[in-house]
């Protein structure tokens, strides 16, 4: 029995026609402005029960309308009442080469899988692209980023829950590792990640001490429950993007003081919950995903170079039938389904999204309005979901919120890096759509403009303005576009 067929049966037809019916009429109900953040919301919620399997019919429902949440989120960002910036031209390889890779698929055993998996990629990247667009300006990007925010937030509540009523079902017998309600300690660790980074950013930015509460606690518990998955790469995709924030926390004691007290009160009660073997793998580097990447490049791989599983007979969407494991690389995965036809375009795009973000990081005292210490941050946590790559293919699977986050941030820093051509992001807001197009003649002589401390200068020799990486809030607008969104 395949999985469309089991999540058929344990979801109920009329819950399933009442979700298809109501869920339009949900939709139109909420305001237009705050349409898209409170389906952001929601979606982070809402894929993180998607991989809670023990939740049963609940997760099943989660995972069977990922497709219709991620049009819905998409629509929503394209009806979203603010103005709206171009599409990169780079961004398109996204959308294009999803539909190609159809093409590839259409042989393999557990076609009807594949399929829906291939058409969920294709709307989220539709709203991830989507949602990019509609970040302008400082208090635009900041609505995005709450609405992901406080979703995540959210969402570690849940798997936290199992800790409290039945600690001893939410570990892996044998093994000691955090699997609540049945998850994958790598798959939901991933939410844990995010959260840590994202947490403490955020409790930073906002002054709203209930907020500040909230998102430390949030930011506490992921960091515990990352812990006891004893996912090593989740904690270094946690840990090395709170590098930049350092300074920052440095600068604010009330904050520092904040995170001692979440971290003396709660992550020594999650962490009491484990067993020793779950942190033994912190001990060792020792990993068979080396071993499964060379059955890979030279199995199927090595056989199926150009076209990947294109014509082939008897193979599975999801792994190699002959390795002894799925790919646990998200780049194999590209090359296994697709050969190097469908993994060159996709490393193009990681190749130029990284460019840009460094662009952006190098000159981001002239992305208005935003510290330059978050900007920091985003751009080091694009980097670990690329690192993060070689060993987990969340990053291009779309029942994660992971890859959402990813195509927003290469989306977002593509046009960042454009707009900082310009002359900084955020300075033409007020008439966006006719001032910032995307013509070929619009970057003449955009680099020159800068001196050698990377300010943009006038005709005059002067500098725009020179902001310094002194922690959050130098600068920043943060508590108005908090209140937006």
């Amino acid at each position: 029995m395949n999985r469309i067929e089991q999540y058929l049966q344990v979801i109920p037809l009329p819950v399933l026609v009442l979700g298809v019916l109501g869920a339009p009429l949900v939709f139109v109900l909420i305001p237009s402005r705050l349409r898209m953040p409170a389906l952001l919301v929601f979606m982070v919620v809402w894929l993180t029960i998607g991989r809670l399997v023990g939740l049963g019919p609940l997760a099943a429902a989660a995972k069977a309308t990922g497709l219709a949440l991620y049009a819905a989120v998409g629509v929503a960002a394209l009806m979203d009442p603010g103005p709206k910036r171009p599409v990169p031209a780079a961004a398109f390889i996204y959308p294009v080469m999803g539909v190609i890779s159809v093409a590839f698929i259409l042989t393999v055993v557990d076609l009807a899988l594949a399929l829906v998996l291939r058409a969920q990629w294709i709307a989220l990247v539709f709203a991830a692209i989507a949602v990019a667009r509609t970040v302008v300006d400082s208090a635009s990007l900041m609505r995005v980023l709450w609405a992901l925010v406080i979703g995540m937030a959210l969402a570690t509540a849940i798997p936290l829950i199992p800790l409290f009523l039945n600690p001893a079902n939410a570990f892996r017998a044998g093994l000691g590792r955090f699997e609540p309600y049945g998850a994958v300690s790598n798959q939901i660790g991933v939410l844990f990640s995010m959260t840590i980074v994202f947490g403490f950013c955020m409790m930073q930015i906002t002054r709203n001490m209930l907020f500040k509460l909230f998102l430390g606690g949030a930011a506490g518990a992921a960091f515990g429950m990352g812990l006891l998955t004893g996912s090593r790469s989740t904690m270094l995709t946690a840990v090395v993007p709170l590098i930049p924030q350092i300074r920052g926390l440095s600068k604010r004691p009330l904050v520092l003081v904040m995170i001692g007290l979440v971290g003396v009160l709660l992550i020594p009660f999650v962490l009491s919950k484990a067993e020793d073997t779950a942190f033994q793998r912190f001990d060792s580097l020792e990993t068979t995903r080396v071993q499964i990447f060379f059955q890979y490049l030279q199995g199927s791989i090595a056989e199926r170079p150009l076209l990947g599983l294109t014509g082939s007979s008897g193979q599975s969407f999801l792994a190699d039938e002959e390795a002894d494991s799925h790919a646990h690389n998200a780049y194999l995965d590209l090359a296994y389904q697709g050969g190097i036809v469908y993994l060159i375009p996709m490393l193009a795009v990681l190749a130029y999204s990284s460019y840009c973000a460094f662009y952006t990081w190098r000159y981001r005292r002239h992305v208005h309005g935003i510290d330059p210490l978050l900007v920091s941050v985003l751009v080091v946590q694009l980097g670990m979901m690329y690192a993060h790559g070689f060993v987990n293919g969340a990053i291009y699977y779309p029942t994660y919120t992971w890859a959402f986050l990813h195509v927003f941030l290469s989306v977002l820093f593509m046009g960042l890096a454009h707009d900082i051509k310009r002359g900084g992001f955020g300075i033409y807001a007020d008439s966006y759509g006719s001032q910032l197009g995307y013509d070929p003649g619009d970057d003449q002589g955009c680099d020159q403009g800068y001196d050698q401390d990377g300010d943009p200068q006038h005709d005059d020799g002067s500098d725009d303005h020179a902001s310094s990486e002194s922690g959050y809030g130098s600068g920043y607008v943060g508590e108005q576009d908090a209140q937006r969104g």
